[in-house]
């Protein structure tokens, strides 16, 4: 996998006010203010997909297990957006469904 990295600073507002991301398994975070663009490899998201699975079946599998989500914006900070692989919130703790950027 390679990432290109921006040379401008941006912030966590500026970075969520982006157009969608394009066509194609591309990742966008922002890391202390840069902007990162990588393109998984198909190992990368074959793995991903496999996770994402056996956790979502693992949550489905008993009452209050949590949330599986992906892909996602997380925002940390005003200068870190991550989309992490996958993502797991702990029952009660899932942001609402149509919940707006902080």
């Amino acid at each position: 996998m390679s990432a290109v990295t921006a040379t401008a600073q941006m912030t966590a507002q500026e970075f969520l006010a982006l157009p969608l991301r394009p066509e194609g398994p591309v990742l966008r975070e922002l890391v202390e203010g840069e902007l990162i663009v990588s393109s998984p490899s198909w190992m990368h998201n074959d793995a991903q997909g496999c996770v994402s699975f056996a956790l979502r079946e693992w949550t489905r599998a008993a009452p209050d297990r949590g949330r599986v989500a992906l892909p996602l914006d997380v925002r940390l900070d005003e200068r870190n957006v991550y989309e992490p692989d996958v993502v797991w919130y702990r029952h009660g703790r899932a942001p609402a469904r149509q919940a707006a950027p902080p």
